[in-house]
């Protein structure tokens, strides 16, 4: 498993901010990609010494260390989701790895399982077909590029 491809990937589509910003669908975010209107958004601020009511506010900001904190916890529970769908996660190529952690990052848990075509060609080592499936969605729709990206990952197996 290559994380720190995952990594880059991810911070790639999502960018990392220390100061708090709307993302496009309105939801206050902070990092990288860490949506402050979640609703374990104060308690995971929390365990990393975070205002959430200051940085939600605009008042502070985070700093580079505290981006890469909770950006590292925000992984951990992705490739944890990825394992939990996916047996065979650990074997499957860097590639693969990467582009589903990146959906299932930027999809949340809910939202990738409902993928359940592409989830099984995934399971089956169709990558190709996963990849059409993925494109073939509301959410390629909504994110063409990272899903464009994504869909070259599953390509190249």
């Amino acid at each position: 498993m290559n994380r720190t491809f995952i990594e880059q990937l991810i911070i790639k589509h999502e960018g990392s901010r220390l100061s708090v910003y709307k993302d496009t669908r309105g939801n206050l975010t902070i990092g990288v990609g860490f949506n402050l209107d979640s609703l374990n958004a104060p308690s995971i601020c929390s365990m990393f010494g975070i205002n959430y009511e200051a940085v939600a506010s605009g008042e502070a900001s985070l700093t580079q260390a505290q981006v890469d904190e909770v950006f590292e916890y925000q992984l951990s529970l992705v490739m944890g989701s990825a394992m939990q769908i996916f047996p065979t996660f650990i074997m499957m190529p860097d590639n693969v790895q990467a582009a589903i952690c990146d959906m299932i990052f930027n999809l949340g848990m809910g939202g990738f399982v409902k993928f359940t075509q592409t989830i099984a060609d995934l399971k089956a080592g169709n990558y190709s077909q996963a990849a059409h499936d993925a494109l073939n969605s509301e959410w390629a729709k909504q994110v063409p590029s990272r899903a464009a990206d994504d869909a070259r990952l599953l390509e190249a197996g």
